[in-house]
């Protein structure tokens, strides 16, 4: 794991290949093609550039675009890097068209006075060829246009081509910072792979321990240094944010003020002139429109958290056969120090992230360029923290084709629409056994594990072969990917629950956290335990708390398993050790049955290979979302 949060990344080729043929599409009213240019300041209130002063708090500031920097008249959007700097006090920007009302969206955040800060965004303009920057709190502004779109219809350049996030360079690999003061030179097309004459590329920049507080640029190689900036930086921070950068020659060139590691993530590119004539890849801007917000209602998302965002027929967008990718800003409040993945939803994660979480309460954002599937995108939470996501337009283009990771369960707050019932095994104010909360008006919160330790555990295998401990190791990433909740293997154990004896450790010990670990998962039959006779393939038994001690909390459990009923069945196929795994596991977190064939806690073996919808949205509860108990 590189400090960055994500991991390194391998070469996807030449992934670029536009289509040789006109696009099936027919273009939508807003298409319009990326224009690059070098990039240009045009709002500065440090110097009273394109505006008298500092913005106060509350104002609207009215940002004329067209007919600076190169955009000319009937320019649909333009690519800012905002940059908020000498704030006054903690607020956010919006950036949105003129003539149109204040939208629920944002464009940047600012935590603390005197903070300097950075983000990319995409703004549809005004009738006028502006666009409106409303500010929370007091502060400086800072506008630097990267690019712009104009109409079109079809084009061979100014397409966009969204790509799997591709890590291109990281000189924590090379051990060499850029010094401060210092400028690396990169062939983006040779690195990416990208056809030669390239106009443009979004990559993500990301710098970490950062030598001390200064800003990060990034623009045509062969140019001169452009009085611009893309990131800001404090010392010892990790931060990233997106930009669009024109290419010279195939290449790009990154200035540090004060030095540090970078990072370049290639995540798309835009076509140039000898590119194929087509509509896919063209803009299509929509006014600025939440998509989702964690805090509205919804429990905190706690670490290790998948969730899909949908977005056809969403904000005048059309059915999802016609979307490629979308640009949304991405913020995260409230949040733990770790990264955020996004993706084609119901694909298998990227190993590079799209924002980065630096410190504890932080809330920021990140402009982020992404492919979608038929199911939207998908997001991925490396630890606690609140998410809000707005979107600002998409890109026409065939959705990529999806290949659900069986191993990693795909939820959100409140579930797949047709997510169906789930129960708790307890609830908190309840000594009930299998508490019936399908009723969504029944207000009871489940009995769970503490999600700020992780659940130590040891494996009895009873002489059963090595290779069950994979689909061990499988059901548990299953169950921690859909609760948040962290599980760590301790080692091995010779002891096998029988139902005078379910527990190792004296359940004193247990409850006072006295014991070396807190699971016991044992691979049994009926000649080795009385827990499983009677045509019972798997027990589990929890301990949770009682008494005045609040909230009440599962502190010690077993789970046993008949694999001798189940052991031809092929593990994952809905009637194997895979299942049964699962669903034992879905008792020791916290969740009770449910007379339901297609979801995993059903009482009875039924086919479900893994959690379903109901599944989900109860895992989803009883994980880590209400903070440490």
């Amino acid at each position: 794991m590189l400090p960055d949060g994500s991991q390194d990344s391998g070469s996807f080729g030449t992934a670029d290949a536009s289509r040789t043929s006109a696009s099936l599409f027919v273009a939508p009213a807003g298409a319009s093609r990326y224009v690059s240019v070098p990039p240009e300041r045009i709002l500065d209130t440090r110097r009273a550039f394109g505006a008298p002063g500092m913005v106060t708090a509350g104002q609207t500031l009215t940002l004329p675009v067209v007919g600076r920097a190169a955009v000319p008249a009937g320019a649909t959007a333009v690519v800012l890097n905002l940059t908020i700097t000498g704030a006054a006090e903690w607020g956010f920007v919006t950036a949105y068209p003129t003539g149109q009302g204040l939208p629920e969206a944002s464009a940047i955040n600012v935590e603390r006075p005197g903070q300097t800060v950075a983000n990319l965004v995409t703004v549809p303009l005004g009738p006028d060829g502006s666009v409106q920057l409303y500010s929370y709190g007091a502060t400086h502004l800072i506008a630097d246009v990267e690019g712009y779109f104009v109409p079109a219809t079809t084009s061979a350049a100014g397409r966009m081509i969204p790509r799997p996030p591709q890590r291109i360079l990281d000189t924590r690999i090379t051990g060499t910072p850029v010094r401060a003061g210092g400028e690396i030179e990169l062939d983006v097309v040779g690195l990416g792979g990208l056809a030669a004459d390239t106009d443009s590329v979004a990559v993500k920049v990301t710098v970490t321990q950062a030598t001390g507080g200064g800003y990060w640029t990034a623009y045509p190689a062969g140019s001169a240094l452009p009085d611009v900036s893309t990131l800001n930086s404090d010392a010892g921070q990790t931060i990233a944010n997106q930009a669009i950068v024109r290419l010279s020659g195939g290449r790009m060139r990154i200035y540090s003020e004060r030095g540090g590691h970078l990072i370049v993530d290639l995540v798309g590119s835009f076509t140039g002139p000898t590119a194929p004539v087509s509509s896919d890849g063209l803009f299509v801007p929509v006014t600025p429109s939440r998509l989702l917000d964690t805090r509205q209602g919804l429990a905190r998302p706690g670490p290790r958290r998948t969730f899909e965002v949908t977005v056809a027929d969403r904000f005048g967008l059309p059915n999802a056969a016609m979307i490629g990718a979308v640009v949304v800003n991405a913020t995260v409040a409230e949040a733990n120090p770790g990264f955020v993945s996004v993706w084609p939803a119901r694909n298998y994660r990227p190993n590079a992230s799209s924002l980065n979480a630096s410190s504890p309460g932080q809330t920021i954002a990140s402009h982020v360029i992404t492919p979608v599937s038929t199911g939207g995108f998908a997001v991925f939470l490396e630890n606690g923290m609140q998410a809000i996501f707005d979107i600002s337009g998409w890109f026409i283009g065939a959705p990529q084709a999806t290949n659900v990771p069986v191993h990693i369960p795909l939820t959100g707050p409140n579930g797949p629409a047709e997510s169906g019932g789930y129960n708790y095994l307890f609830g908190s104010d309840s000594t009930d056994f299998y508490t019936d909360i399908s009723n969504p008006a029944a207000d009871m919160a489940p009995v769970r594990w503490n999600p700020c330790r992780p659940i130590r555990y040891v494996v009895n295998l009873a002489g059963y072969p090595e290779s069950y401990r994979l689909d061990i190791e499988e059901a548990i990433d299953r169950m921690s990917s859909s609760t948040g909740l962290t599980f760590t293997s301790v080692g091995d154990t010779t002891f096998m629950p029988t139902t005078g004896s379910p527990y190792a450790v004296d359940i004193g010990k247990a409850l006072s956290g006295g014991t070396p670990y807190d699971l016991v998962i044992a691979l049994s039959n009926e000649s080795l335990t009385d827990a499983l006779n009677g045509g019972v393939v798997g027990r589990a038994a929890p301990i949770w708390t009682l008494g005045t001690r609040q909230p009440r909390q599962y502190v010690h459990a077993s789970l046993v398993i008949d694999v001798e009923d189940v052991m031809n069945r092929g593990v994952w196929s809905g009637f194997g050790v895979g299942q049964v795994l699962l669903h034992e596991l879905g008792h020791v977190v916290g969740l009770g049955h449910v007379n339901d064939a297609t979801q995993v806690m059903n009482p009875y073996i039924s086919g479900a290979p893994t959690f379903a919808g109901g599944d989900l949205r109860g895992l989803w509860q009883v994980g880590a979302a209400r903070g440490c108990v």
